[in-house]
């Protein structure tokens, strides 16, 4: 099925950093996917959003022992289907079963969002973290008829000391 990427800036932008080196000043990555939900749904307009996600970490390279992980997140802001800016917290529990607890930011045009943030908690404790998204739904059109409430999103997210 051809997904059409579509202007939003669905505040999950939050969703999804990573974050970087713990006790060393390692720096490091990951592939990062998920689904966000919006609401109220994101239309042409900017409103205020609240939203929640939930995504996975795959292909971590230079963080040591960490390969993979899943990020839950939530978060508002001012959203439309044309940018937004919010500012989230989420916990990412790794597969090494440490976890990791963030706080965030997001500013996006159309349908790319920057995430930059810190995690204030666990692993990689005091590391910068960020984040490249593209949202994506399969329903462009609804930015003007009902709103898009459910966009998926992918991208990189990366870990600094």
């Amino acid at each position: 099925m051809l997904r059409s990427l579509m202007l939003i800036a669905a505040a999950v932008g939050a969703v999804a950093l990573l974050p970087a080196g713990g006790a060393t000043a390692a720096s490091g990555g990951c592939a990062l996917s998920g689904k966000a939900n919006v609401s109220p749904p994101l239309k042409t307009d900017p409103h205020h959003i609240d939203y929640t996600f939930r995504g996975k970490l795959s292909s971590c390279q230079g963080l040591s022992k960490i390969h993979s992980g899943r990020i839950r997140a939530s978060g508002s802001g001012t959203g439309s289907c044309g940018g937004n800016e919010t500012k989230g917290r989420g916990r990412i529990r790794w597969n090494t079963g440490a976890s990791s607890r963030i706080r965030f930011k997001t500013l996006g045009a159309g349908a790319d969002v920057t995430v930059t943030g810190r995690v204030t908690g666990g692993k990689f404790k005091g590391s910068q973290v960020g984040a490249d998204l593209v949202f994506q739904t399969d329903h462009p059109q609804d930015c003007t008829d009902g709103g898009v409430a459910d966009p998926t999103f992918d991208g990189t997210a990366s870990i600094g000391p």
